[in-house]
């Protein structure tokens, strides 16, 4: 009848109050406030509302457009009471937040729902200038159940290295968090004695809930990985402490474990991923990638298509718990994907997965791993049999400047024109070195490199001389990283492990995805088994991290017969010292991939 007093109200805890996110009166606190020492509270929670704008039910559900709040609130049944809380939020990623975007999991002021009648919900998102539809599917993917299928998550870690003269009776105390492990030296204890006995400490029973503790007895450090992936293992303080009078030193990594800017949730175009899941097939298969039968992968796998922003996805593995899969490199234009498995069980009826939102970057390498405690051992290789070495051309370009090269005694020299770029200089020297007796030299496809490789493969082109020079009032500059080329063997092409060490010097390469669209951009490559590209990246690997000393970088390029495969080739440093955990990250600007490690030896 007209004037009829509403049963109940959403939003408010009673009838007179009007207050835009009540959380004092709605929300459960979420600390004491430090200052007034009474409790406080979230900005916002599920029973809270800012500005709604529409509601609508399919019956037994109840939602709400949020629209102050950027979100859909869902309640699994009507209200039975004042100040209810929704079970459900859509738009964001908890009811605390208020992150507005045009991701395929957000919202920017919705302001109208509607309802088919049968499985949709329809919201109109008004400052996206969209719509958007949810669709009811099975809880088959965690939120961050999509994953680079190299890195697969990103932990933080930090690092003591121990120095100085172990006594018996000294105490060495290792602090994580509020939590110390105490060792006490015994009679001839060495450094690397004190690091085995404080990760027995730190590991010992179901270990510390904060760290997993992992030895370098060469180097006489102790690694310490965050138990927790992501940001949720970020800021655990960590140090070490001696008892009076010892002579003992250490040196941390930091004050707290630290992690590299990236997530593995976050995937450049062409990446591999891998997603995991419950009941996501009835069977397990692997896509054929031998090139027999065709030359891209299959998009239909054991009953399973694999849906991103409508367009199926190539497919290398199906299986219950793990679909390993790719994003297309025409993804590119987007900040965000849906994603979402479409499944033919082996009694012939469909399941459709809830989507997942999930971000999109412009690269985020990963590099590949054994299996593992991060940081994991890297799936490394030595690079080449021949001898290398490696000239980089740099600066500007002023006409009339004489570049030179000399290799053994025998002299390049290249006159610089006005039309001449950094790239053209090096492919001029390149040219003139053609038909040197003793290297071959091929320009690097990343920067304005110049890589020299001994004619003769293995120990023979060890020590050949180079040497670089311009002369004129120049602004070109030429680098040699090393005075004669070094480290052929006959290893190239084969893992580095303990038993076949990395050696200062040497040239290796590891094995990464996620590194964005090639430069210049090439079509359909998507699922494409045998591309032979030599074009890097777009967005440059502009460093190799190694045992925390800048690499030199070569190249980066797709691997042929592989799918969404790089390999990224560098030099190491000369100076590296030895050590069975060498680490070693790649990065692509703000991107940096996972930690792997790999052994380093004279």
């Amino acid at each position: 009848q007209n004037n009829q007093p509403a049963d109940l109200v959403i939003g408010q805890p009673d009838f007179t109050h009007q207050t835009p996110n009540y959380t004092s009166a709605l929300c459960p606190s979420n600390g004491t406030n430090t200052v007034t020492n009474k409790p406080s509270y979230p900005i916002r929670c599920a029973a809270t509302l800012s500005f709604p704008r529409d509601t609508i039910t399919d019956g037994t559900r109840l939602f709400v457009a949020d629209g102050g709040n950027d979100r859909v609130l869902v309640f699994s049944h009507f209200p039975t009471a004042n100040g209810a809380t929704a079970d459900v939020v859509l738009g964001q990623t908890d009811a605390a937040v208020n992150n507005s975007s045009s991701n395929v999991d957000a919202f920017a002021t919705p302001v109208s729902l509607a309802w088919d009648g049968s499985t949709n919900l329809y919201v109109g998102d008004t400052f996206n200038r969209r719509v958007v539809v949810y669709s009811p599917g099975e809880d088959e993917i965690a939120l961050t159940g999509v994953r680079n299928a190299a890195s697969l998550e990103i932990y933080a870690i930090g690092r003591v290295v121990f120095a100085g003269t172990p006594a018996k009776d000294n105490i060495v105390t290792l602090t994580i968090g509020t939590k110390n492990y105490a060792y006490t030296v015994k009679d001839k204890d060495t450094l690397a004695n004190i690091v085995t006995g404080l990760t027995a400490l730190v590991n010992a029973g179901s270990g510390d809930p904060s760290a997993l503790a992992i030895p370098n007895t060469v180097a006489n450090a102790l690694v310490l990985t965050a138990r927790l992936g992501g940001s949720a293992g970020v800021g655990t303080a960590y140090d070490a402490t001696f008892s009076a009078g010892t002579a003992l030193t250490r040196t941390t990594a930091g004050t707290a474990l630290t992690i590299n800017l990236a997530s593995a949730t976050q995937l450049g175009p062409g990446s591999l991923i891998t997603i995991e899941g419950t009941n996501l097939a009835d069977r397990t298969a692997v896509g054929d990638i031998s090139g027999q039968h065709t030359t891209y992968l299959p998009t239909r796998l054991a009953g399973v298509e694999v849906y991103i922003d409508g367009n199926r996805a190539p497919l290398l593995y199906a299986s219950p718990t793990q679909i390993n899969t790719q994003i297309p490199f025409e993804m590119q234009d987007r900040s965000s994907v849906s994603i979402y498995v479409r499944t033919e069980r082996n009694d012939g009826t469909v399941t459709v997965s809830s989507p997942v939102g999930v971000q999109i970057v412009s690269a985020n390498p990963g590099v590949f791993a054994f299996p593992g405690d991060d940081p994991r051992p890297g799936i490394v290789f030595h690079a080449n049999s021949r001898a290398t070495g490696l000239i980089s051309v740099d600066g500007g370009i002023t006409a009339g400047n004489v570049a030179t090269v000399v290799i053994a005694g025998k002299t390049y020299t290249y006159t610089v024109l006005a039309t001449d770029t950094l790239l053209s200089v090096r492919d001029a020297l390149v040219a003139l070195m053609a038909n040197d007796p003793n290297v071959l030299a091929t320009p690097a496809n990343e920067f304005a490199r110049i890589l020299l490789e001994g004619r003769s493969a293995g120990s023979g082109g060890n020590g050949i001389a180079y040497s670089v020079s311009v002369s004129g009032s120049s602004t070109l500059l030429l680098t040699a990283f090393s005075s004669a080329l070094c480290c052929g063997s006959a290893n190239g092409g084969t893992l580095v492990t303990a038993d076949n060490p990395a050696h200062p010097g040497e040239t290796l390469l590891v094995y990464a995805t996620g590194l964005g669209i090639t430069a210049p951009l090439v079509g359909n490559l998507t699922g494409s088994i045998f591309p032979d590209y030599p074009y890097p990246p777009a967005t440059p690997v502009d460093s190799v991290q190694v045992g925390g000393v800048t690499a030199n970088i070569i190249s980066a390029s797709l691997v042929r017969g592989l799918v969404g495969v790089w390999k990224v080739t560098f030099q190491l440093s000369p100076s590296l010292p030895t050590d069975p955990q060498t680490q070693l990250t790649i990065a692509q600007q703000l991107y940096v991939s996972n930690v792997v490690t790999f052994p380093v030896a004279p």
